[in-house]
């Protein structure tokens, strides 16, 4: 009796030890992909500015295409190179001399995404100078903006580029 007592210990013991070094591990997603992309928004340092805008689904945008998997995609560009980020905005109300900032979240910045705001023109989709402005290290938010914006719809078009694509693909 005492023989298996002490084999039953030993058993125990070894079992225990295993199924404490087997645990199950669930894969979780940076937190930047599970939140929604914020809004666009405009801004202006000048005082007595007034302005309308219109927060656009890419659905709505001027100038877009829809993909075989049904997703919207800007026009003017080679396919699978570009897609919206987010909303697009449309800005209104503006005199000839007068220009704000606009301002998109930019939550997959870090994540081999680049982009640039672009405004549509009458047929495309033109480059405006995009300024990137990354607080992620802080806590905050990354977005992309675009000074000297008018009355028109504006989009940040984003573009995936990792180390092993080369070069960028042309914008």
């Amino acid at each position: 009796m005492r023989k298996i007592t002490r084999f039953s210990i030993v058993t125990l013991f070894v079992a225990s030890l295993v199924l404490l070094s087997v645990s199950t591990v669930f894969a979780v997603a940076p937190a930047t992909s599970q939140r929604t992309w914020n809004d666009p928004f405009v801004s202006t340092a000048a005082k007595g500015v007034t302005f309308t805008t219109a927060v656009l689904v890419p659905g709505s945008l001027p100038g877009t295409v829809t993909s075989p998997s049904g997703m919207t995609l800007p026009t003017g560009f080679l396919p699978n190179q570009a897609q919206f980020g987010g909303s697009g905005i449309a800005i209104s109300g503006l005199t000839s001399a007068q220009n704000v900032t606009v301002c998109f979240d930019f939550p997959v910045y870090r994540y081999s995404w680049y982009g640039i705001i672009y405004e549509w023109v009458s047929t495309k989709w033109e480059k405006m100078p995009t300024k990137i402005v990354d607080n992620s290290a802080e806590g905050g938010l990354t977005s992309a903006c675009a000074a000297q914006a008018g009355n028109g719809t504006y989009s940040l078009i984003i573009f995936y580029w990792s180390s092993t694509t080369t070069p960028k693909p042309a914008l």
